[in-house]
């Protein structure tokens, strides 16, 4: 998972075809910070809780069908095979 406030449309695109959910959230977070991450089964949405400093983030995610396959797959070269 790669989290930024936001991606260039080819930059999201090479992170899928990679397997690496693209996020676009502001997530305050220092280096030593512990990020817990859970996604919706249906890559809806993403919560980020940075438990060093007891914040929530929920971000939603907008996939289309083939690019949950390619994540849920591992990327572009794990779905040819």
């Amino acid at each position: 998972m790669v989290i930024a406030k936001s991606f260039a449309r080819i930059h999201k695109k090479n992170l899928i075809n990679f397997g690496i959910v693209p996020v676009e959230a502001e997530v305050k977070a220092d280096v030593l910070d512990e990020l817990e991450i859970s996604i919706a089964d249906d890559y809806s949405s993403v919560s980020i809780t940075n438990k060093t400093k007891g914040t929530t983030v929920v971000a939603p995610l907008s996939f289309e069908a083939e690019e949950v396959e390619l994540l849920e797959k591992g990327g572009l070269l794990n779905l040819a095979n």
